[in-house]
């Protein structure tokens, strides 16, 4: 999976219709934990805001990446 493909399952996954819109989201709305996604096998979870290696809990590799990383912002 590619970070394009990734960020854009994951705004389709958190109800937006693109990747920029759930970017925005996230920016006016910086929490600790966020929204991110494993390149390995595309499931979704939260995790720290500068994280490119995230732990993920279904297929067991530090693949989790945050939306703020595949996008290039961090």
């Amino acid at each position: 999976m590619t970070k394009i493909q990734a960020l854009q399952s994951l705004a389709n996954a958190e109800g937006y219709n693109s990747a920029i819109d759930l970017l925005e989201d996230l920016m006016a709305d910086v929490d600790l934990l966020s929204n991110g996604v494993c390149l390995n096998c595309g499931t979704h979870g939260k995790v720290e805001l500068d994280s490119d290696c995230g732990w993920c809990y279904e297929c067991h590799e530090n693949k989790v990446t945050h939306a703020f990383i595949l996008a290039g912002i961090i």
